[in-house]
């Protein structure tokens, strides 16, 4: 098996939505075409084949090509009906093996607004390793809350712990995540009211016997402090006996941040809360709640001013879904090489140097 196969094994048995017999460019040329050129920041499909084309040579070491690169055209239709189900689950496969050592997974969704109809997507993306491992499309008048247990079920979970924004602060999402092995810390909003009210109630004035832990981090960075504190405690008897329907509920966290401008002086204060199925280590929970951010800058950030996602018109069937399955791995395979370079700088290097862009994709 060549290199490139192995690489592609976890999609090889996709069917080719073509008909059998009438196909001249394989399925697997095609995805690792998209693949490269979308790791090399091209994000429209006609401008990567002019690419692709002046580097037939570096492909061909790959693939056959035999016919060369299909039209784009061609291109377009197999992404249009490529079944999505599928593909995901392919994706799914291939990022277990890169994932094995994670120990927080963020769940949050993003909107594709490119396509002719907005496309919700909710993304599961590894803290530390800064990889997506999952997606599920939400379905049309539907919401997160629909999808989120669809794609906690595909995912191996013992021994980490899920974090959610308030969205998915739902009692069976919080049993889900437990019945695979799992832990939660779930951000608290007025959509849970009484439950919310019960929490800020108890540390706007906490008894005066209750343990609690406390943890305080100072940041400065791009012209500002931040000061974030973070309190959190198991003694909750109270309120699991109010509301036994959350699942192994073991503490409450409550994380003050507090942001100060350098140059004006002017400060800004926002109070936030959670709930866990974890011990009341602040230290650990309020790593847990500031790691679930990481999807925003190290996720959807990169998808739309890297990748430009929101730039792409692909609109026909499943073509938007597929295509944005690619540059999921093509932005986990920019982030796995270690590199002192940025990742607009990663990008740029896989464009013009082929030895980097093997070393991306194979090492």
């Amino acid at each position: 098996m060549s290199q490139a196969a192995s690489f592609l094994k976890p999609f090889s048995n996709l069917e080719d939505p073509r008909i059998p017999g009438k196909i001249q460019y394989p399925l697997a040329e095609i995805l690792f075409f998209l693949l490269c050129g979308t790791l090399c920041r091209f994000e429209d499909i006609d401008d990567m084949l002019m690419w692709a084309e002046a580097n037939e040579d570096w492909f061909k070491t790959y693939f056959p090509y035999t016919y060369g690169f299909p039209t784009p055209t061609t291109i377009r239709r197999v992404l249009s009906h490529l079944e999505p189900e599928s593909f995901k689950h392919a994706f799914e496969e291939w990022t277990q093996g890169l994932a094995r050592t994670e120990k927080a997974i963020a769940i949050d969704g993003k909107t594709l607004r490119g396509a002719k109809t907005n496309i919700h997507l909710v993304n599961a993306y590894a803290h530390e390793l800064g990889m997506v491992l999952a997606q599920e499309k939400v379905a049309e008048k539907s919401n997160e809350i629909s999808a989120i247990p669809e794609i906690l079920e595909r995912l191996v979970l013992p021994g980490t712990t899920v974090t959610i924004d308030a969205m998915g602060t739902q009692k069976h999402i919080a049993e889900k995540i437990i019945s695979k092995k799992a832990d939660y810390v779930l951000a608290l909003k007025k959509n849970q009211s009484e439950l919310y009210q019960d929490v800020a109630l108890f540390f706007e004035k906490p008894p005066r016997d209750t343990l609690i832990d406390e943890v305080e981090t100072v940041d400065g960075d791009h012209g500002r402090i931040e000061v974030r504190t973070c309190l959190a405690t198991s003694d909750i008897d109270w309120l699991k006996k109010d509301h036994p329907e959350w699942k192994n509920l073991t503490s409450i966290i409550q994380v003050k941040g507090l942001r100060m401008e350098k140059k004006t002086g002017k400060q800004t204060q926002q109070t936030r809360y959670y709930i866990s199925s974890r011990p009341a280590r602040a230290k650990e929970l309020l790593q847990l709640v500031r790691g679930h951010w990481g999807i925003e800058n190290g996720c959807h950030w990169l998808l739309d001013v890297r990748f430009r996602e929101d730039s792409c018109r692909l609109r026909k069937d499943y073509a938007a879904e597929n295509m944005s399955l690619i540059r999921k791995a093509a932005l986990n395979l920019t982030k796995k090489v270690t590199s002192k370079l940025s990742f607009k700088k990663r990008q740029t290097k896989a464009l013009v140097d082929p030895n980097f862009r093997h070393e991306l994709i194979f090492c």
